[in-house]
């Protein structure tokens, strides 16, 4: 998807015909450019944060997929947190 169809993803015909044709279905569809996840992931934590907020997203395309992946095989993320790192089980 390009950047333009990202940022307005209400006016996006492809992705609403997309998304409306799934929900018949009860299957999602997860929004996301390639572009823009690359840029992502060249930047900081504090610089992602920043750039996510300028195009109003909450989470990177790629979190999205990775929490849908969860929700959808049914799977529970656990932490566990020591004095130097922390794990998701």
């Amino acid at each position: 998807m390009d950047e333009q169809s990202y940022k307005n993803l209400d006016q996006a015909k492809h992705y609403l015909a997309l998304k409306a044709y799934l929900e018949k279905f009860d299957e999602i569809v997860i929004p996301v450019c390639i572009k823009l996840e690359y840029e992502i992931s060249q930047f900081s934590f504090e610089e992602k944060k920043m750039f996510l907020n300028e195009y109003n997203i909450l989470h990177s395309g790629l979190d999205e997929i990775i929490k849908k992946s969860f929700y959808l095989l049914n799977q529970a993320v656990y932490f566990t947190a020591g004095e130097t790192e922390t794990r998701a089980w």
